[in-house]
């Protein structure tokens, strides 16, 4: 088994507790004064003393107990303790410090003591404040995932809301994304897939309305540096909801047109991604080849004719086989593919 913090320092307190701490006491007065520009120091920290406060070498010496051999496990978690006191300690002097990015993978296989080693990752982020609670909840995909579209949300805010405080445990992460599971969708499940393939180009083709759904996903996309690319067809009417009100329901348009859309191209880079727009087609190949090249999360804004339809449509209330293809969607067929039942679903 392997453990590695998402970002962080390796400063070290292990065995040679003594004779390393009161150097990094001296280096941290230092470094006061330098930042500071005072001539004497206004204040040290001992951290040493900061350490043996904290009780995290309990929660070590328990890690040692329940867990035989694993030591570079032992060992990387004996640096990422020493980096967070060191961080703490930092911030009650006033210096300058970085809230450590505490996401962490545990790799290994079944049985080798990922959960203990999360267990006892929590009681050391809660002795050293920074997280409230020192709980440990541990969930798997079907915690998490819901079986119909829209279930997966209440069932995951229901478990954040548990780990709140504490420490949430995904076990066995990687089954969270299926490739043969239809129910997934849209950006989220984008996201998702560039999770388990880092090294291939993953694209979500999405509508002008539906992306606005979950654009907020974008901050994670470029948070963790995942090169997901959303090539929205943008016609202007909410995707496809003003083809059903023309072809299905008489033309009678409600609501589907807009004239206060974003500039997504602004938005992509308001989120710190890259914003490209494309309206001539023939600047198209070569725009969507800037956007294959760049290895930062995209917004491609694609204009298309506001009166394009896109086929094949399933009406509400049809099977897959009574599905409407481009060279069938005749007056007469549009007028008779929707009944009374089929309305009420719309």
């Amino acid at each position: 088994m392997s453990a590695r913090p998402a970002k962080g320092g390796s400063l070290t307190l292990p065995g040679g507790h003594d004779r390393n701490c009161n150097g990094k006491a001296q280096q941290m007065t230092a470094e006061t004064l330098a930042e500071t520009g005072q001539t004497e120091p206004m204040r040290t920290v001992d951290l040493k003393a900061e350490y043996e406060k904290s009780g995290v070498a309990e929660v070590l010496a328990e890690l040692d107990r329940e867990l035989i051999g694993l030591k570079p496990v032992k060992q990387r978690i004996r640096e990422i303790a020493a980096m967070l006191v060191v961080e703490r300690a930092r911030k009650s002097l006033g210096l300058s410090h970085e809230i450590p990015t505490l996401h962490m993978n545990f790799a290994g296989n079944p049985g080798t003591g990922k959960t203990t080693v999360a267990l006892r990752m929590a009681s050391i982020l809660h002795r050293l404040g920074y997280v409230r609670k020192g709980h440990l909840v541990s969930v798997t995909r079907d915690d998490l995932v819901g079986q119909y579209i829209g279930h997966t949300a209440p069932k995951t805010k229901e478990v954040l809301k548990k780990a709140m405080g504490g420490v949430l445990f995904i076990d066995e992460a990687y089954y969270l994304y299926r490739p043969d599971n239809e129910r997934d969708y849209g950006f989220p499940a984008a996201i998702g897939v560039q999770v388990a393939h880092r090294d291939s180009l993953v694209i979500d083709i999405a509508g002008d309305a539906s992306i606005q759904m979950c654009i907020q996903e974008m901050s994670c996309a470029v948070q963790y540096n995942l090169p997901v690319k959303i090539f929205i067809l943008n016609n202007q009417y909410m995707g496809m909801v003003r083809q059903w009100q023309q072809l299905l329901h008489g033309n009678r348009l409600s609501n589907s047109y807009t004239e206060a859309m974003p500039d997504f191209v602004k938005l992509a880079e308001a989120y710190g991604g890259v914003g490209i727009a494309c309206d001539k087609p023939g600047d198209l190949d070569g725009a969507i080849q800037e956007m294959i090249d760049v290895k930062r999360p995209v917004i491609f804004d694609c204009r298309v004719a506001n009166l394009a339809n896109c086929f094949p449509m399933i009406p509400s209330g049809k099977a897959h086989n009574e599905m409407l293809l481009p060279d069938e969607a005749t007056d007469e067929a549009v007028a008779n593919a929707i009944d009374a039942k089929g309305r009420q679903l719309v």
